[in-house]
């Protein structure tokens, strides 16, 4: 079995990050992909519920709520309860976070257990070297190829998302409908009254 896993705050999942998993799907071959929704601004039953309607239709989604696992180390943790003789792991993340941008993770165990691929968060050609070199000492210290997802990179950031809700601006069709509704329904993402 082919697993992925795509971890984030999801707050919220924009539409983004659906073309993203679904090109992970077909590209990876992947029988399942685990969103697991983290710790985040907006309660996590929210965030899991917006990411089940903005994954809804798509085949081989499971959305999982790790947001009250405190003492989970993501990916690692996720990666390791995975793990079993008939599955091949597959870990995606942004282009940032495979840098080590965003933060730091277990590589040792990650890159043990899960084949890193990633996607663009950018356009800018002067990253390429870094992520050539990056790919390189992955390879190097542990024999592990990792892979560019082909699609459009994913320039919208959910903080930028957020802004404009919070303003009452137009998300420019960055969400998918059913999520817009939610969040309208639900009334988040909305100024704080003082």
């Amino acid at each position: 079995m082919r697993i992925g896993v795509f971890g984030g705050e999801f707050s919220p999942p924009h539409k983004g990050y659906v073309e993203t998993v679904k090109a992970f799907l077909t590209q990876m071959r992947l029988d399942l992909v685990y969103i697991a929704v983290l710790d985040g601004d907006v309660p996590a039953a929210h965030r899991v519920r917006m990411c089940e309607l903005a994954f809804e239709g798509v085949d081989g989604i499971v959305v999982i709520d790790l947001s009250r696992k405190k003492d989970m180390a993501f990916p690692k943790d996720l990666l390791s309860e995975l793990a079993r003789p008939d599955a091949r792991l597959f870990w995606l993340c942004g282009s940032e976070t495979l840098l080590g941008k965003t933060g730091k993770f277990d590589e040792k165990t990650v890159f043990g257990l899960a084949y890193p691929v990633y996607f663009r968060q950018d356009e800018d050609p002067g990253k390429d070297k870094e992520i050539v070199a990056r790919i390189a000492a992955i390879k190097d210290l542990y024999g592990r190829q990792t892979v560019r997802l082909v699609t459009d990179p994913v320039l919208i950031r959910e903080v930028e998302i957020r802004k404009m809700l919070k303003s009452g601006i137009d998300t420019q069709g960055s969400l998918p409908d059913a999520v817009k509704r939610y969040i309208q329904e639900n009334e988040l993402y909305k100024e704080e009254k003082t």
